[in-house]
């Protein structure tokens, strides 16, 4: 029977805590940027949220506040899932960068389309 080799467990050991090591660097490099832009995002989106809502609230009859702003809600919290489910089903996962560019441009199309609404163009927040 030949000799246990004393220095396998601790190379074992060594090894696993260089693997550690390196997912933990590796996770660092990818978490960090992602944060930073999230946080970047998280400071653009609040302004622009208050200033929408502020141009609805404006455009919108006092009296239809109410069930428009329900309606709105609404169908923004339902998008996300709805649009994810069928965004699953839909996309290659081997075309993500395309899926990506394509639902960029698509995130613009609202906004061309407040473009042609003339009291949209002609709003101002109340003072």
């Amino acid at each position: 029977m030949p000799a246990a080799d004393a220095s396998q467990p601790a190379g074992g050991l060594r090894a696993g805590v260089l693997k550690v090591r390196h997912a933990v660097i590796t996770s660092l490099a990818v978490i960090t940027p992602a944060a930073a832009i999230l946080f970047l995002f998280g400071t653009m989106v609040a302004p622009l949220t208050v200033w929408a809502q502020t141009l609805r609230m404006g455009i919108v009859p006092p009296s239809m506040h109410g069930r428009t702003f329900a309606l709105l809600r609404t169908l923004m919290q339902a998008g996300r899932p709805i649009g994810g489910a069928i965004a699953g089903l839909v996309i290659d996962p081997t075309a993500l960068g395309l899926a990506i560019l394509l639902s960029a441009a698509l995130i613009g199309v609202p906004g061309l389309v407040g473009f042609a609404v003339r009291d949209l163009r002609a709003a101002r927040p109340p003072l």
